[in-house]
């Protein structure tokens, strides 16, 4: 009997421990650092770079930012032009409007750039709850899916460069992919110094 036992044990002590494969982490190259966490190659495992300024910039009624909003998926979805007329007049609510400074914008079919400032608000926290806003009223009015890519790109202006200039490149931005002749001819573009 304990014959059978051992045996069964050895039987399944081989089952649970099959042939291991090579250990983790040895490359034939050792000249390829790998990540202590994964145990993957260390070029596999870089992390997103900090591309943001510190928050306290994002505070500064004194800093202008331009700033890229990609819908998701780089769908088309602002042909519509209700749903352009609709993102749009959000910029006059209470949301954005009274904590902001709009220099320029320019809806594009599929992405949206602002030129503007705080009032006092942390302009990444604006932008976040306005865009969560807007995403609700877009999905009202007949969005299906995700509205808006996480996050958004920004620039923030140095003093040398000029604000107007700024807008205008902007406001151009319809003529340069084709849409238009004339930034004037686009309907859903504006800046400060029409």
């Amino acid at each position: 009997m304990e014959r059978k036992s051992s045996r069964r044990v050895s039987v399944l002590a081989d089952h649970a421990s099959p042939a291991r494969p090579p250990a983790l982490g040895v490359l034939k190259d050792a000249s390829k650092p790998m990540c202590s966490l994964t145990n993957k190659p260390a070029a596999l495992n870089k992390r997103r770079k900090n591309i943001r300024v510190p928050n306290q910039i994002y505070e500064l009624s004194s800093q202008i930012f331009s700033v890229t909003i990609c819908v998701q998926g780089r769908r088309p979805i602002f042909k519509k032009e209700k749903w352009a007329k609709t993102l749009l007049g959000s910029l006059n609510t209470r949301l954005i409007a009274k904590q902001t400074e709009q220099y320029a914008w320019c809806l594009m079919p599929d992405h949206f750039h602002l030129l503007i400032s705080p009032r006092g608000a942390n302009l990444s926290d604006i932008l976040s709850a306005w865009k969560s806003y807007t995403a609700h009223l877009l999905r009202k009015v007949g969005l299906d899916g995700a509205c808006w890519q996480r996050g958004f790109y920004d620039h923030a202006l140095r003093k040398e460069e000029d604000v107007q200039r700024a807008a205008e490149y902007i406001i151009n931005n319809p003529v340069r992919k084709g849409l238009v002749q004339n930034w004037r001819d686009y309907p859903f573009s504006w800046h400060k110094w029409m």
